[in-house]
């Protein structure tokens, strides 16, 4: 792998390289890449040389490092950090802004435009580090000088003759200075870093003043509002809307204004193209659609709605205008070069002109129209009719009637061949004219040609009888023809083949723009009038059957019904053979039923539904086809005009469709709202987490704002929670009325609700998946709801110990997520009530199990221990904060609470962990200045030790030794010079402890080292202490004695010959050991005759003597010593 190159030796060879040159260029192309791979060189360059190399004419080098400052305080592509510290950088050399503020002078447009992107960059971050470090000697003249760059770039937004990108990055530059001089969350926990404002800065800023900012940023959004609705560029105003965006999400208190002006907005004084109108009309959908999607915006809803309604008939409005512009142009290319240039008028004028050519209506008269399109046709006749007025077209239409009237005899008989006048209907508008008018037209018609064909004598080939009558006022249209069963199954399947080969066709793709469109005009039509067709022939048509006289009439309603399930059953497959392109046919069929089945039970009630079972077939039949991707369906059963309950329940088990579905029918269909509301409810009890989650994540966007949805969900929570609680014996008493209530207001068992995947009753002692099918709703809500917390820690106390046990640990993620400093959470854990000490102690503990409690939650902990006298248990995750008086005081009582298990010793061992300084490696060979971490606020390990030994009173003998062998087991901390300190200071009290020979013998036994301290200068202490007038000091002497033989025999014959023959009479093994000892020391003979004598007389009356001391032990005996990892 090649070394990394140094970006110093390649900016010294690019200064040495000619200037401007093909060398430099690629020497300063080198460096780029270099400084991209080591960003953190970066800061360094910016700092040091942007000030000398920016001042210089314009040139390569200029030019580089300019680009490398954009990239450095501009571009995403830099991480983060890196591109923090070089902000920080140009801030703290105090000539670059002065630099960048030259720059804005020059009069290349590029090198403006980066400099004012720069600014962007920098203007935030500038305000926060000012707001923080308000002393610095250069801070007033750095803000000073980025107001002075920050005056001259927002003149360029409203200057003419302005490049239109300076006017762009100016723009942005002026939306980043309202983001920085407005106010966010008023709240300083909700504040953001990354996120500067006015809310950050201080009231008694010297030179930074709020108010004047704030004036200044508001007035600048007005501007910009002032600019939106009065620019000529489309480019400005797309930059303006675009730009609101940020301020949206990061100042939701502008949404109302922003909201109000978007709406209000119209493009009447914008005078550009209609594709560039279009452009900014769909700028401006974009943003209103955004802003609809965020919470704030719903009590605005019906003024977006309204705008986006206003906005596509503009939209409409634009696209009519320019196809009629675009049938004019086809009008003026389909005319003669003649007509269309006219005479030439520098064309010297003749008396004897030659005639005219041919006139417009000849030509056009003469011209085939087949040959044109027909979408080119309907172009031509609807510019036509748009360029004339409507009075000149009412004008037009009632002079052809009065020649149409003028032209027809009054007598029939006076026409030609007798035939009889044709009345003139009059013109109907077709966009008046409804499906069915249209569909009888067309039925008449075919009627009418059908009735020709059958019968000659009404034709018109002129072979008609002369003076025939024609009556139209007593004409009647014949009974259609009677179809036969096998008929109409054929009539059905024919127009179902029809039906899908013209979907085909339109599906089709075609190179001609000209025949796509005239698909598009007339095929969706004409699908969409065969499909309403048929469907009504399915549903309507045949509730009266055919007269057949095969069937008997007892037969006939068997064989009518036989006929319409087969009908409908071919419907049903057409259906389902290709659901998702065929599902708007499924919807107007549906339709159609539903509406036939009002209609039909009216006139006979006792006729079973037919909507309800062919919808079931549908579900049901699809059920098994369904991706879950798939939104036709949700579509589908969305439009259905009824929802059953059948339905809903099989809603139940369709996952992400059926979610999706009962979350639109709640919000848009109040009389479901209720059953689709109780089957989420009933999800999310589910015993499977997928299923229980989506439910839970449906509910949730209707908590706190959108009722009645709120109310409800809010009470189920309740209600799964005391289901937990524990029931309540209801014994009949003397006077107690209907109408008695619990005294907690818990209400009766059978008022609460019941979900399907619950039991009835609780089995105890409960497990916790099941806890959680109950809890995992009301811990949900509880993050958006706070007030639920209280419904947690009042119902906790009723609760069985299983169930307690079981919601302490599914507390964890919710509390971890409020955090320590929740407003909510402290108040309850102040006020906790009695029974819920538990709960309260879960969440302390969850609070400080991965770092430091907070002030406020050690200072509420010291005060509910001082007024309601908790147990040690509370203690212990605060006890490291507290001062060294309160932890000597609470001491005892925390090492009070071991009781022999292992969880217990690894509680007081973080304890200990928590409360003690650690000594240095060198601690009692050299002498340290290190420093030392609230030293005087904690204990020093041999303080421990000593308290341990001093309060083994208070705390009990047996609780005391486990928290002395947990000292032994941290040999980290207590090492061998610690403990000997400790035998030190303990050995010098008036009163020794009763475990203190016991902690001796465990310290010699970790530590040999230690011997020599013990046999040499504890023991020869003790025995001046006379250590045999206390029994159970006296017998750990003994036990310590034998356990550092021979080196304690120095000590032991400096005892009394009475207590050192007690010794030899109850350690028989260090009789011959004391006797060598002694017969090698060389003194005083008759001294050494008399320890012989001990070590030799062995008579009754000896250990007679000694066995009837009296032993009147004023302690319990020591206890025996454990090894140090037992312990």
């Amino acid at each position: 792998m090649a070394a990394p190159v140094d970006p110093i030796q390649l900016f010294s060879a690019a200064i040495n390289d000619p200037p401007n040159s093909a060398q430099q260029a690629q020497t300063l192309a080198t460096l780029r890449e270099a400084l991209e791979s080591q960003p953190n060189r970066l800061p360094m360059f910016l700092s040091t040389l942007v000030g000398s190399t920016a001042r210089a004419e314009n040139s390569l080098l200029k030019s580089w490092m300019l680009d490398l400052l954009h990239y450095a305080l501009s571009q995403t592509t830099l991480n983060i950090d890196a591109r923090t510290q070089c902000e920080e950088a140009i801030l703290l050399a105090s000539s670059s802004l002065d630099v960048l503020e030259s720059l804005l002078n020059e009069g290349d447009v590029t090198t403006c435009k980066v400099v004012i992107q720069c600014f962007a960059s920098v203007y935030p971050l500038l305000f926060r580090l000012l707001c923080l470090s308000r002393q610095q000697p250069s801070a007033r003249s750095q803000w000073e000088t980025v107001g002075r760059a920050k005056a001259r770039i927002l003149d360029l937004v409203g200057a003419p003759g302005v490049n239109i990108g300076l006017k762009l990055a100016a723009l942005k530059f002026m939306q980043r200075v309202i983001l920085v001089q407005t106010r966010n969350a008023v709240d300083p926990r909700l504040q953001s870093k990354n996120d500067p404002n006015l809310s950050q800065c201080p009231t008694d800023h010297p030179f930074l003043k709020a108010d004047q900012l704030e004036q200044e940023g508001v007035r600048l959004l007005q501007q910009l509002v002032t600019i939106l609705f009065t620019s000529q560029s489309v480019d400005l105003i797309s930059a303006i809307v675009n730009g609101w965006a940020s301020l949206v999400e990061h100042r939701p208190i502008f949404l109302p204004f922003i909201v109000q002006t978007l709406v209000t907005w119209t493009p009447n004084a914008l005078a550009a193209s209609p594709s560039n109108i279009r452009s900014v009309e769909k700028t401006i959908k974009i943003m209103l659609v955004y802003i609809s999607k965020k919470p704030q915006a719903a009590p605005h809803m019906a003024q977006i709605n309204a705008a986006l309604g206003q906005q596509a008939m503009r939209l409409e409005q634009l696209a009519q205008d320019e196809r009629n512009r675009r049938a004019e142009a086809s009008r003026k290319r389909s005319l003669p070069a003649s007509e269309e240039t006219g005479s030439d008028p520098k064309r010297p004028k003749i008396e004897n002109q030659p005639e005219a050519g041919p006139s417009i209506a000849s030509v056009l008269s003469s011209f085939d129209f087949r040959t044109l399109p027909a979408a080119l046709i309907i172009e031509l006749i609807i510019a036509n009719l748009t360029a004339l007025s409507a009075t000149t077209l009412q004008t037009a239409v009632a002079n052809h009637r009065q020649t149409i009237r003028s032209q027809t005899p009054a007598d029939p008989s006076q026409l030609p061949n007798g035939e009889a006048a044709v009345p003139v209907a009059e013109p109907v508008d077709p966009l008046k004219m409804e499906i069915d008018d249209e569909l009888d037209y067309k039925l008449d018609r075919l009627d009418s040609q059908l009735e020709e064909q059958q019968d000659p004598a009404h034709s018109r080939d002129g072979n008609a009888a002369v003076g025939f009558p024609l009556n139209l006022t007593e004409f009647a249209m014949p009974p259609p023809r009677a179809l036969s069963e096998s008929e109409r199954e054929v009539l059905v399947k024919s127009s179902l083949l029809e039906m899908q080969h013209r979907a085909e066709e339109l599906l089709r793709p075609n190179n001609k723009e000209d025949d796509s469109k005239a698909a598009g005009l007339l095929g969706k039509p004409l699908a969409a009038m065969s499909s309403l067709f048929l469907v009504r022939i399915v549903s309507r048509g045949l509730e009266s059957p055919f007269q057949d006289e095969a069937i008997s009439s007892s037969d006939l309603p068997v064989q009518k019904q036989r006929q319409v399930d087969r009908l409908r059953q071919s419907l049903c497959d057409f259906v389902l053979d290709n659901f998702p392109a065929r599902a708007e046919f499924a919807t107007m069929w549906m339709n159609e039923e539903w509406y036939n089945d009002r209609i039909q039970s009216a006139e006979n009630p006792s006729r079973p539904p037919v909507y309800d079972v062919w919808l079931q077939k549908i579900v049901s039949g699809y059920r098994r086809k369904l991706d879950g991707k798939d939104k036709s369906f949700s579509a589908f059963l969305l439009d259905l005009p009824h929802i059953s309950s059948t339905l809903l329940e099989l809603l139940r088990e369709l996952m992400s469709v059926g979610f999706t579905t009962l979350r639109e029918l709640v919000a848009t269909r109040p009389p479901v709202r209720s059953e689709a509301l109780c089957i989420l409810l009933e999800l999310t009890t589910h015993p499977e987490k997928v299923p229980r989650n989506a439910a839970i994540i449906t509910l949730k966007r209707w908590v706190p704002d959108v009722q009645p949805m709120d109310g409800l969900i809010r009470e189920f929570a309740r209600q799964m929670l005391r289901r937990l609680e524990k029931k309540v014996s209801q014994e009949p008493t003397s006077g107690a009325g209907d109408n008695a209530t619990e005294e907690d207001g818990q209400l009766p068992a059978e008022a609460l609700v019941q979900t399907p995947y619950l039991p009835v009753d609780l089995h105890l002692p409960a497990e916790k998946p099941q806890v959680l099918q109950y809890v995992e709703l009301l811990f949900a809500l509880s993050v958006k709801a706070p007030d639920l917390l209280d419904d947690i820690f009042a119902g906790y106390s009723r609760m069985d110990v299983s169930v307690q046990e079981a919601l302490q640990d599914l507390l964890t993620p919710l509390i971890r997520s409020l955090g320590s400093g929740h407003g909510k959470l402290l108040t309850l854990l102040r006020n906790i009530r009695r029974g819920a000490e538990s709960l309260a102690l879960r969440v302390i503990t969850i609070f400080t199990e991965n770092g430091r409690p907070s002030a406020p939650l050690v200072a509420l902990v010291k005060a509910l221990i001082a007024e309601r006298n908790l147990d040690a248990r509370f203690l212990m995750p605060i006890i490291g904060e507290m001062d060294k008086a309160d932890i000597i005081r609470h001491l005892p009582r925390v090492v009070a609470t071991l009781n022999g298990t292992a969880e217990q010793k690894n509680i007081v061992r973080s304890v200990f962990t928590t409360i003690i300084s650690t000594p240095s490696e060198n601690f009692g060979t050299v002498s340290s200045n290190e420093p030392r971490v609230r030293h005087s606020e904690l204990l020093t390990p041999a303080e421990l030790m000593i308290l341990l030994h001093q309060y083994e009173k208070e705390i009990g003998l047996k609780s005391a030794m486990e928290g002395i062998g947990i000292c032994f087991s941290m040999t980290e901390v207590f090492r061998s010079e610690i403990l000997a300190v400790v035998m030190q200071q303990i050995v010098d009290e008036p009163v020794l402890p009763v475990l203190f020979l016991r902690t001796v013998i465990q310290a010699v036994t970790t530590y040999k080292s230690l011997v020599g301290f013990v046999s040499t200068t504890l023991l020869s202490r003790l025995v001046t202490k006379r250590i045999w007038i206390n029994p159970p000091l006296w017998e750990g002497f003994i036990r310590c004695a034998k356990a550092i033989a021979p080196a304690s025999f120095g000590a032991l014959v400096q005892l009394p010959k009475e207590q050192l023959r007690e010794i030899v009479d109850k350690q028989p093994s260090l009789k011959a050991g004391l006797r060598e000892f002694v017969l090698k020391k060389s003194g005083n003979k008759a001294k050494v005759a008399g320890f012989l004598d001990i070590f030799n007389d062995e008579t009754p009356s000896s250990t007679e003597s000694s066995v009837q001391r009296p032993q009147t032990p004023t302690q319990p005996p020591i206890p025996a010593v454990s090894s140090p990892t037992a312990a």
